[in-house]
Protein backbone atom coordinates (compact mmCIF):
# COMPACT_ATOMS: atom_id res chain seq x y z
CA UNK A 1 0.00 0.00 0.00
CA UNK A 2 1.69 3.60 -0.72
CA UNK A 3 -0.60 5.89 0.68
CA UNK A 4 -3.94 5.82 3.17
CA UNK A 5 -5.75 9.23 4.10
CA UNK A 6 -8.51 7.49 5.76
CA UNK A 7 -8.26 7.69 9.66
CA UNK A 8 -8.57 4.16 9.24
CA UNK A 9 -10.39 1.82 6.71
CA UNK A 10 -10.73 -2.29 5.83
CA UNK A 11 -10.10 -4.24 3.05
CA UNK A 12 -11.34 -7.22 1.88
CA UNK A 13 -9.11 -9.29 -0.05
CA UNK A 14 -10.92 -12.85 -1.97
CA UNK A 15 -9.73 -15.20 -5.03
CA UNK A 16 -12.28 -16.26 -7.23
CA UNK A 17 -11.90 -19.05 -9.64
CA UNK A 18 -12.91 -17.80 -12.71
CA UNK A 19 -15.19 -20.75 -14.52
CA UNK A 20 -16.93 -19.94 -17.48
CA UNK A 21 -17.15 -16.17 -16.67
CA UNK A 22 -18.96 -17.46 -12.98
CA UNK A 23 -16.58 -16.03 -10.06
CA UNK A 24 -16.34 -19.19 -7.61
CA UNK A 25 -14.85 -18.09 -4.07
CA UNK A 26 -11.67 -20.45 -3.00
CA UNK A 27 -11.30 -18.87 0.14
CA UNK A 28 -14.15 -19.43 2.38
CA UNK A 29 -13.24 -16.38 4.75
CA UNK A 30 -12.43 -13.65 3.12
CA UNK A 31 -9.30 -11.89 4.53
CA UNK A 32 -9.74 -8.42 6.17
CA UNK A 33 -6.98 -6.13 6.70
CA UNK A 34 -7.46 -2.73 9.01
CA UNK A 35 -5.34 0.11 7.60
CA UNK A 36 -4.83 4.13 9.46
CA UNK A 37 -3.91 7.04 7.72
CA UNK A 38 -0.35 6.57 9.89
CA UNK A 39 0.03 3.74 7.11
CA UNK A 40 2.16 4.35 4.38
CA UNK A 41 4.49 2.54 2.32
CA UNK A 42 3.65 -0.87 3.20
CA UNK A 43 3.72 -4.41 2.62
CA UNK A 44 1.02 -6.83 4.45
CA UNK A 45 1.69 -10.13 4.81
CA UNK A 46 -1.10 -12.29 6.33
CA UNK A 47 -0.80 -16.07 7.04
CA UNK A 48 -4.48 -17.37 6.00
CA UNK A 49 -6.83 -19.33 7.87
CA UNK A 50 -7.12 -21.78 5.86
CA UNK A 51 -4.95 -23.81 2.86
CA UNK A 52 -5.44 -22.63 -0.45
CA UNK A 53 -5.35 -24.64 -3.46
CA UNK A 54 -4.49 -23.24 -6.85
CA UNK A 55 -4.72 -25.51 -10.05
CA UNK A 56 -2.49 -25.27 -13.43
CA UNK A 57 -4.66 -23.68 -16.15
CA UNK A 58 -7.05 -22.66 -13.97
CA UNK A 59 -7.84 -18.50 -14.18
CA UNK A 60 -8.27 -16.84 -11.05
CA UNK A 61 -9.23 -13.09 -9.82
CA UNK A 62 -8.04 -11.77 -6.64
CA UNK A 63 -10.68 -9.45 -5.67
CA UNK A 64 -9.78 -6.32 -3.67
CA UNK A 65 -12.46 -3.62 -2.13
CA UNK A 66 -12.52 -1.56 0.92
CA UNK A 67 -15.90 -2.33 2.89
CA UNK A 68 -15.42 0.17 5.23
CA UNK A 69 -14.08 3.65 6.08
CA UNK A 70 -13.73 6.38 9.00
CA UNK A 71 -13.43 9.85 7.56
CA UNK A 72 -13.00 10.98 4.15
CA UNK A 73 -10.15 9.92 2.10
CA UNK A 74 -8.30 7.80 -0.16
CA UNK A 75 -6.09 4.45 -0.21
CA UNK A 76 -3.50 4.10 -3.14
CA UNK A 77 -2.00 0.80 -4.01
CA UNK A 78 0.69 0.13 -6.67
CA UNK A 79 -0.32 -0.92 -10.58
CA UNK A 80 1.16 -2.98 -12.79
CA UNK A 81 0.86 -2.95 -16.53
CA UNK A 82 -0.92 -6.04 -16.24
CA UNK A 83 -4.32 -6.68 -17.75
CA UNK A 84 -7.00 -8.24 -15.57
CA UNK A 85 -10.59 -7.31 -14.70
CA UNK A 86 -12.48 -5.02 -12.52
CA UNK A 87 -16.08 -6.25 -11.12
CA UNK A 88 -19.24 -3.99 -10.05
CA UNK A 89 -19.95 -5.82 -6.70
CA UNK A 90 -23.69 -4.24 -7.27
CA UNK A 91 -24.23 -5.74 -10.86
CA UNK A 92 -21.38 -8.38 -10.94
CA UNK A 93 -20.26 -7.04 -14.44
CA UNK A 94 -16.86 -7.74 -15.63
CA UNK A 95 -14.79 -5.44 -17.43
CA UNK A 96 -11.39 -6.23 -18.99
CA UNK A 97 -8.85 -3.24 -17.99
CA UNK A 98 -5.59 -2.51 -18.75
CA UNK A 99 -3.94 -2.32 -15.60
CA UNK A 100 -4.59 -4.15 -12.20
CA UNK A 101 -3.60 -3.84 -8.68
CA UNK A 102 -0.47 -5.45 -7.47
CA UNK A 103 -1.16 -8.58 -5.61
CA UNK A 104 1.19 -11.55 -4.48
CA UNK A 105 0.29 -14.29 -3.25
CA UNK A 106 2.98 -16.76 -2.34
CA UNK A 107 2.68 -20.31 -1.23
CA UNK A 108 4.07 -23.93 -1.32
CA UNK A 109 3.93 -26.15 -4.12
CA UNK A 110 1.97 -28.96 -3.67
Amino acid sequence: MEKCTYTTCTIRIIIYDVTDGKFVPVLHEPLYIKFNDKDKDMDYVAKLKEDVRLLKKHKYYVGLAVVSTNGTGEIHFPAYIHKGYVRNLGTNKTHKFPATIGVSLMGTEM
